[in-house]
């Protein structure tokens, strides 16, 4: 999980690396509201970024995890292009 605030605007880059089960690796962003929402929590108790992001991967680590991959629409400065990112972050012990 990569956590980082961006120049622009002040927001936070929420993205998980992970391995596919071809070993293809990926770094997406997440916008999975529940999943960003305990990430803000963590942060928002003082915890730094990287605190965070080590929290969460401890936490998903052990459990059968499911991520639901969807397709962003395109916007105004690329309305040609759709990117990938993860619409669900799902944890089964």
């Amino acid at each position: 999980m990569r956590l980082q605030q961006t120049h622009e605007r002040f927001r936070w880059d929420y993205r998980l690396r992970f391995r596919d089960g071809t070993g293809e690796v990926y770094q997406l962003a997440v916008v999975d509201l529940a999943y960003r929402a305990q990430l803000d929590a963590l942060r928002d108790s003082g915890m730094p970024p990287h605190a965070v992001a080590a929290a969460m991967r401890d936490g998903l680590r052990g459990q059968r995890v499911y991520l639901r991959v969807g397709l962003a629409r395109g916007w105004a400065k690329h309305p040609d292009r759709c990117y990938l990112q993860l619409t669900g972050v799902y944890g089964f012990a």
